[in-house]
This record gives C-alpha cells, sequence and structure tokens, in this order.
C-alpha cells in the first residue's frame, strides 16, 4: 500500500509542477502583452484597426473604441458580406452551377465589405482630424503599413513579370 501511495505522490507532483508553470507562463506572456485580449496578430487583416498601433496610449484605447463602435454600428454590413459568401458557396456545389448567381452573391459580399472598409476610413480620418501632427504622423505611418495608404509594392512586382 505504502508504494502505490508514493506514486500517486509522484504523479500528483509532476502535474501540480506542470499546471504552476502552464498558469505561470500565460500570466507571464499575458503580462508581456499587456493584459487580456486578442492577440495584435489576430487583426493583421484588418488593417485599419492595427493603423492606431503607434499611437500614445491613450489615442490608441479611443483609436480602438472608435473602431469598435463602426464595427458594431455596422454589424448588418458585416452579416450581409458573411450571409452572400455563404450563398456563393453554397452555390458552388449545387448540381446546376448559376454562375450569375454566384456573381451577384460575391458581389454583394465584396459591397458590403467595401462599405464597412469605407466606414472604417472616414471615422479612422475624423479620429485624425483632432490629433496634433506628431500623432497624425504615427497614425498615418500605420495606414501606409497597411491600411488604405498603403503602397501596393507586391501588386506591382507581380505586374512588372518580376
Amino acid at each position: 500500500m505504502t508504494r502505490r501511495w508514493t506514486i500517486l505522490f509522484v504523479v500528483s507532483v509532476f502535474l501540480n509542477l506542470f499546471a504552476i508553470g502552464a498558469i505561470g507562463g500565460g500570466l507571464l506572456v499575458m503580462a508581456a502583452r499587456g493584459g487580456f485580449g486578442p492577440h495584435p496578430a489576430a487583426f493583421a487583416h484588418r488593417p485599419v484597426v492595427v493603423a492606431g498601433a503607434q499611437l500614445p496610449a491613450p489615442e490608441r484605447m479611443r483609436f480602438n473604441q472608435t473602431m469598435r463602435a463602426v464595427v458594431r454600428d455596422n454589424r448588418a454590413l458585416a452579416r450581409i458580406a458573411r450571409e452572400s459568401r455563404r450563398q456563393a458557396a453554397a452555390l458552388f456545389v449545387q448540381p446546376s452551377f448559376d454562375q450569375a448567381a454566384i456573381g451577384q452573391a460575391l458581389e454583394r459580399a465584396r459591397q458590403a465589405d467595401f462599405d464597412l472598409r469605407g466606414q472604417l476610413e472616414a471615422a479612422a480620418i475624423g479620429f485624425a482630424a483632432g490629433l496634433p501632427l506628431e500623432e497624425r504622423a504615427a497614425l498615418a505611418a500605420g495606414l501606409a503599413r497597411g491600411g488604405p495608404l498603403r503602397e501596393p509594392g507586391r501588386a506591382k512586382a507581380l505586374d512588372t513579370g518580376r
């Protein structure tokens, strides 16, 4: 019976050490990132939203709140885009391929995406209007990295055959 308790004790110690290490590691990563919330890479596909990352903390928080409010107020556009893409995907696997219907569904999705992006960009412009020059420059640098001010370098390289 003593051997059994010894084995259980050793297994318990290892499991507790593993749990403590996992929790401690998670807390360290969270502390390095500045707390809870999605990793910045989660927003990599939303350049206007991440454009404010170079702003000082108070302005960055206001910018993020502004962008979230725009997205929240335009949820219908995101829903239309998502549903239209689903419709297009469903039409792809129908026995009779309806090219016109697929094109219309994708056009609705594209237009909804375009309208939402326009709302985000307009909000970013309005936000920038109240910033001093240095902070506008930081916002412009973020927009140039992946937003509407971006130079289409890769597209140019593909067009020239390089």
